[in-house]
């Protein structure tokens, strides 16, 4: 399922916050990133695919995946941000969002907003990194 780019929530999402399902961070190093409700980064695996997701178990409590509560929630990404929000359901029976068709994750070791401790891990681990609307 994918989702508009700002369109309403109607299930906010399972990560905790009040905010939209993905927003923009500046990181000094990185650039502009995508980030979840709590300012948490957000990271691609390189050994997924498309709308399909290959982080299972120890990689999975390694690099916990942005989930929602159904395949139906409403999905809202903060103004400026383009691209396409999806839902795919992983191995688990959980919902995992995706950006562009990628899976996303965050990292256990980044313990605060702003924290950026998974890029490049083992050449495989990226962060999200964001054009704001607004400078295209």
């Amino acid at each position: 399922m994918t989702s508009p780019i700002g369109t309403p929530a109607a299930t906010p999402p399972t990560t905790g916050g009040q905010g939209p399902t993905v927003a923009a961070a500046h990181n000094d190093t990185l650039g502009d990133i995508l980030v979840d409700s709590n300012g948490m980064t957000l990271y691609t695996f390189k050994n997924d695919q498309p709308d399909m997701s290959n982080c299972t178990d120890t990689c999975a409590q390694n690099w916990p995946p942005l989930t929602v509560a159904s395949m139906d929630t409403m999905l809202t990404a903060a103004q400026g941000i383009t691209g396409t929000l999806g839902v795919i359901q992983r191995q688990d029976n959980t919902f995992q969002v995706t950006y562009n068709h990628m899976p996303l994750y965050r990292f256990a070791k980044d313990t605060k907003p702003g924290d950026a401790n998974g890029q490049g891990v083992g050449n495989l681990w990226y962060v999200v990194q964001v054009t704001p609307a607004a400078s295209q």
